[in-house]
């Protein structure tokens, strides 16, 4: 079976530091489309967005549950909303046709609490236009929460939804966390190992996987994939674990990622996160999710995760 091409993805490895000089034309067109993009997910526009979603967006909620565009635009027809104030950009970085947009937005409690939503962004130029390809929000709390925000941090309207997972707001047990996001790039390599189901029909592939990680991540990665349906036709899934064996920021340890994807005529639904009590040493209690994208044969990614406070 051919190895699925969308297993390993790659996304724009962020700009070092911070902006300090004026913003050329370019970042400034990607601001405004961003600008426009957001407020047609909080009103609702459903003819405007089509064309600002390519076919792979993969959207990660604060919950780090993963929807499709497909689902989105679904989702979006069905009701839901994302609410936000005026978008503060804190990053905002063009290499080639790969567009990345940090910004950050706060809504407010009804008992004056406010709470800091943070985003990052990820356009793809394809055929001279912008489109988002990668979408991933948290939410963290500036206050302690005494009550539910109002609006909400993202708003849904009575069930039925066809979202993947409850969104959750942020909550006091927050508090106890700490929140980070690492990144850089990795090699990967995979080789093709005798599946369980060998007979003639079965579709079933099974591959290794080998990750070197560098970057705010260095270490490896080892695990086993497992695949089916025709990646050549633009239809496929897998799902895959990996322990990944590395020091994260100057902590040592280890922790295990749960992959599932699919391919459905060339769009992309990917989710991996990291498998609950999985961590050990320093990296015992994580928790997080991991984007990752391939764009020009470069892999790259962004890990946002969070570990236990410690006193």
């Amino acid at each position: 079976m051919r190895r699925l091409s969308f297993v390993i993805l790659a996304l724009l490895p962020l700009a070092a530091g911070a902006q300090k000089k004026p913003r050329s034309s370019a970042e400034q067109a990607l601001i405004d489309i961003n600008t426009t993009l957001i407020s047609a997910l909080a009103t609702g526009d459903a003819a405007a967005l089509p064309a600002l979603l390519a076919g792979d967006l993969v959207y990660t909620d604060p919950s780090g549950a993963a929807q499709s565009r497909a689902q989105l635009l679904s989702a979006i027809a069905g009701g839901y909303r994302v609410q936000t104030s005026t978008p503060e950009i804190t990053r905002v970085h063009i290499d080639g046709n790969l567009g990345l947009l940090d910004f950050q937005s706060k809504t407010a409690g009804a008992g004056g609490d406010s709470a800091l939503v943070k985003w990052s962004s990820v356009y793809v130029l394809r055929a001279g236009r912008w489109q988002l390809t990668s979408l991933h929000s948290t939410g963290a709390p500036i206050q302690p929460l005494r009550s539910a925000p109002t609006p909400a941090t993202i708003v849904r309207p009575p069930s039925p939804l066809p979202v993947t997972s409850p969104i959750r707001t942020p909550t006091a047990d927050m508090d106890r966390r700490m929140t980070a996001r690492a990144t850089g790039t990795f090699e990967v390599e995979t080789k093709p190992i005798t599946p369980y189901n060998t007979s003639a029909g079965a579709g079933v592939g099974r591959f290794s996987i080998d990750k070197q990680y560098h970057g705010e991540i260095e270490g490896t990665g080892k695990g086993e994939m497992l695949s089916a349906g025709n990646p050549a036709s633009g239809s496929a899934g897998y799902v895959a674990i990996e322990r990944v064996t590395a020091t994260l920021r100057g902590k040592k340890g280890s922790f295990a990622l749960q992959h599932s994807g699919t391919m459905d005529k060339g769009a992309l639904s990917l989710t991996i996160s990291v498998i609950p009590a999985s961590g050990t040493g320093d990296l015992a209690g994580i928790a997080g999710t991991m984007n990752i994208i391939m764009e020009s044969g470069k892999h790259s990614y962004i890990f946002d995760y969070s570990l236990p406070k410690t006193e």
